[in-house]
C-alpha cells in the first residue's frame, strides 16, 4: 500500500501485517482476526497480527489458539488492534514480552552514512533461490541450522516473492549479519522512547516522525508482543 504521508500509520502498519502474512504458508486468516502460521517451530514466523473489532477476546484466543495449535507464536497488539485488546490478553493469563517502536523515516531526506571503505551493499540474485540470503540472517533471527531448507522454501514461495528487493553487506568480501555487524558500522545513539526512559538502539534504521515533536523525529505508539511462547 503507497504512503504518502510518514504520520499516517494505517498503510504502514498495513505493509506490517501484508509482509508477515506472507509467512502464512501453512494458515493464515486476514480479517477482524489476523494471524499467519509458517508451521516452523518459531515464535517469530507464527502468531497473531491484530484483533480489529470489539468483538469478545476469550473468543478470539480461542480461535487464534487453535489456528496456532502445535507451534509457539506471539500476538502482537498496535494502533491497529481495538481499545484495550492487551489489557484483555493480559487478563486472560498472556504475558508482555517487550515493546518496540513504529519507525519509518521520509525518503527525501536521507542522510549519507560512511561505512568501512570495503563494505559493499548488493542486490541478492534468488534465481536459484533465497539461500544466501537467509543463511545470513538465519543465526540472527534465531534460525537453526535444520530450519535454514525450511526457512528458504517459504521465502520462495511468499505470494510477494517477485516483488521483495533482498539486499546483502559484504564487508572484506564476507557476508554482514544484520544486528551483530551493525554495532560496527553504525555508531550508537540515545533515544528517549514516550515513557521517557533513555534506551540505546544501535541497529536503529529508521525513525518516524511524531506527532508530539511537529519537524523532528520521534517514536509514534509502541505496538507490543504478547503471547505463548511454547506450543499449545
Amino acid at each position: 500500500m503507497p504512503v504518502n504521508d510518514i504520520s499516517d500509520l494505517e498503510p504502514q502498519l498495513a505493509n506490517c501485517r501484508d509482509y508477515w502474512l506472507g509467512w502464512g504458508a501453512a494458515d493464515r486468516l486476514d480479517g477482524d482476526l489476523t494471524y499467519y502460521r509458517s508451521g516452523l517451530v518459531h515464535s517469530q514466523l507464527n502468531g497473531v497480527l491484530r484483533l480489529q473489532s470489539g468483538r469478545q477476546v476469550s473468543d478470539a484466543i480461542e480461535q487464534a489458539a487453535g489456528g496456532l495449535a502445535g507451534v509457539p507464536w506471539r500476538w502482537w497488539v498496535g494502533p491497529d488492534s481495538a481499545p484495550g485488546v492487551a489489557d484483555a490478553l493480559v487478563s486472560h493469563g498472556a504475558v508482555k514480552l517487550r515493546a518496540t517502536p513504529i519507525m519509518a523515516v521520509r525518503l527525501d531526506r536521507l542522510v549519507p552514512v560512511e561505512g568501512p571503505g570495503s563494505l559493499k551493499i548488493e542486490v541478492v540474485d534468488t534465481t536459484d533461490g533465497p539461500a544466501e540470503w537467509v543463511r545470513t540472517y538465519s543465526s540472527s533471527f534465531g534460525v537453526t541450522p535444520e530450519q535454514i531448507d525450511d526457512v528458504v522454501r517459504l521465502e520462495t514461495e511468499r505470494p510477494d516473492n517477485s516483488r521483495i528487493v533482498r539486499v546483502l553487506g559484504r564487508l572484506f568480501n564476507r557476508d554482514l549479519h544484520p544486528f551483530d555487524t551493525t554495532r560496527e558500522l553504525v555508531p550508537s545513539r540515545s533515544v528517549v522512547r514516550r515513557d521517557r526512559c533513555s534506551c540505546v538502539l544501535p541497529h536503529i534504521a529508521t525513525i518516524i516522525c511524531g506527532k508530539d515533536h511537529p519537524g523532528k523525529n520521534s517514536f509514534q505508539p509502541q505496538s507490543f508482543f504478547i503471547g505463548n511462547k511454547n506450543p499449545v
